[in-house]
């Protein structure tokens, strides 16, 4: 097992939040956990988790309904969230289902929004792919 962990006080002008972690095996998503010092009071708190600048998050995009006047340009959303209110997310994945990260790729998380939340960490909980039990 291997757990990568990502801390900041917020992400207002974060772009990605250290560190980056280089992968020395093949590993299996196993859980994503993120935790605040500070609830999000303003709207849900948002991360992305990124293997060479891919996502490992399923995309949730909501469909707004169909709309006559004009096509709808839907932006995808690959994010983990913490809800508005909350301290503590223990099943924040929603992981692609063909996501598995390869030896020799870099892992990093990037921040969406805080929600006016601070004191986050962030937990990525890593199986690697072959290893005895």
């Amino acid at each position: 097992m291997r757990i990568l962990t990502w801390e900041v006080k917020n992400v207002a002008s974060q772009k990605y939040l250290g560190p980056r972690y280089y992968m020395d095996a093949d590993y299996a998503l196993s859980a994503m956990h993120i935790h605040a010092g500070v609830a999000p009071t303003d709207d849900d708190a948002e991360f992305d988790i990124l293997v060479d600048s891919s996502t490992i998050l399923s995309d949730r995009t909501v469909d707004p309904g169909r709309r006559t006047d004009r096509a709808y340009t839907y932006t995808a959303t690959t994010t983990a969230i913490l809800s508005k209110g909350d301290n503590y997310e223990a099943d924040a994945e929603d992981f692609r289902s063909d996501a598995v990260i390869e030896k020799g790729s870099w892992v990093w998380c990037k921040p969406i929004k805080d929600g006016a939340g601070r004191d986050f960490s962030i937990h990525l909980v890593l199986e690697e792919i072959g290893e005895p039990e």
